[in-house]
């Protein structure tokens, strides 16, 4: 079996490990690391600021973290 270029290359679901900078518009797309970290600093900051995060919605994201 013979891969096809280097995994920083690799798509899964329109993202990749890396961020991505598309050359034409110079936007930015998030990589799958980002995107998981954003989700649990913005769980961390609701917390903190006393919202309560209900527990099937913190499951939800956290079960769609594990799943990434």
């Amino acid at each position: 079996m013979q891969l096809m270029g280097s995994v920083d290359q690799a798509v899964h679901a329109g993202r990749g490990l890396r961020a991505w900078e598309d050359p034409q518009t110079g936007q930015v797309d998030a990589g799958w690391p980002e995107v998981a970290y954003e989700s649990l600093r913005a769980i961390n900051h609701l917390a903190g600021q006393g919202y309560a995060v209900p527990a099937p919605v913190l499951y939800d994201v956290l079960g769609n973290l594990k799943g990434a």
